[in-house]
């Protein structure tokens, strides 16, 4: 099928009527013919990278659903599941514009249905301004305001989301997405309190006539700085909180791959028995998935602690010493601090 596939396109991928712009020279047409021969044995043996930037060459002399078909099939072979996507549906548009295309047309349809459950969905979720005010960049390129209103396709491996807005202060992020990856990031856009949209009224004193208090007097440094410092240890004490969790459940991860790495042990002592191979496959699957989960939950969980930990104690008037958690291999517990 592949092959005679192939031999469809090489036969159709100049084929049909001419762009209107201009027409093509025969002495073009040939080139980019024996340039697709050449892309397709590339292709065939796995040079995609070679084979793709010859099919672009070929584009430029005439874009037809066959060269489109190719070059989807080129970033399927590269792993740019997105790309490749993208290029089979548009084999399919250029496809349904010429009849003779009808069976490159199914093949790019097969593809698809081949391909789109394992391509990498990100939902970028805009908070704070409308979309048409924001400038929201993926891997430097600009995703649209339409385009935001629902998930985006994009290749498995990281990548940079940026956005800026008017008054708020610019977002940056990673993230990594493997195949059949479904992620969806908030991108607060806020006014920030250093670059607010409008501009404060600043104060004129009380309806009495008298002059606001002095910035760093008793009214600043007053109650208004306790609540600040109360916040402060309130958030911090939470923060404690899910960082604990977070080691408690790290190491109940890691308690279960050790138990599925015991049970392997057991099992294949002696050689493992073929009645459970699914049953072991699947063992060895979770361990694989628990140790690197557990030791992410612990250190995460860690450093939440730790950080949370310094802002308690920084407070105004935090107290001298506090009952913190700690989780270790053997169990979860908590000591007693004290600072000095």
């Amino acid at each position: 099928m592949r092959k005679r596939l192939a031999l469809v396109l090489a036969a159709t991928v100049l084929a049909g009527q001419p762009p209107p712009a201009a027409a093509e020279s025969s002495a073009e047409l040939t080139a980019a013919r024996n340039l697709f021969a050449e892309a397709l044995r590339d292709e065939d043996a796995k040079r995609y990278d070679l084979a793709l930037e010859k099919y672009r060459r070929v584009q430029a002399v005439r874009d037809t659903a066959p060269i489109r078909y190719r070059i989807g099939s080129c970033h399927e072979g590269l792993g740019q599941l997105a790309q490749a996507l993208a290029a089979y549906r548009a084999s399919i548009e250029l496809g349904q514009k010429d009849k003779g295309q009808e069976e490159v047309a199914r093949a790019a349809r097969g593809r698809i249905d081949a391909i789109w459950k394992r391509v990498p969905q990100l939902t970028l979720v805009v908070q704070g301004r409308p979309l048409e005010e924001v400038t929201v960049r993926l891997d430097d390129r600009v995703v649209s305001a339409q385009a935001l209103r629902e998930p985006v396709y994009v290749d498995p491996g990281e990548h940079v989301i940026t956005a800026t807005a008017p008054g708020a202060a610019p977002f940056r992020t990673t993230v990594f997405l493997p195949e059949r990856g479904r992620v969806s990031i908030s991108v607060p856009l806020e006014a920030s309190s250093s670059n607010p949209v409008s501009t404060p009224v600043p104060a004129t004193g009380d309806d009495r006539g008298n002059p606001p208090a002095p910035s760093g007097g008793p009214s600043s440094m007053g109650d208004e700085g306790r609540s600040s410092a109360g916040q402060q240890r309130l958030f911090a004490g939470i923060g404690m909180g899910v960082g604990a969790a977070a080691m408690v459940a790290g190491g109940i991860f890691l308690g279960l791959r050790a138990s599925e790495i015991g049970y392997l042990n057991r099992e294949c002592a002696a050689g493992c028995p073929p009645e459970k191979v699914d049953e072991l496959n699947a063992a060895r699957d979770r361990a694989l998935t628990y140790g690197p989960l557990g030791g992410a939950l612990l250190a995460g969980g860690a450093v939440a602690v730790g950080v949370s930990a310094y802002f308690f104690f920084t407070a105004k008037d935090a107290p001298k010493s506090a009952l913190l958690p700690y989780v270790h291999p053997l169990g979860a517990g908590a000591h007693w601090v004290q600072r000095f």
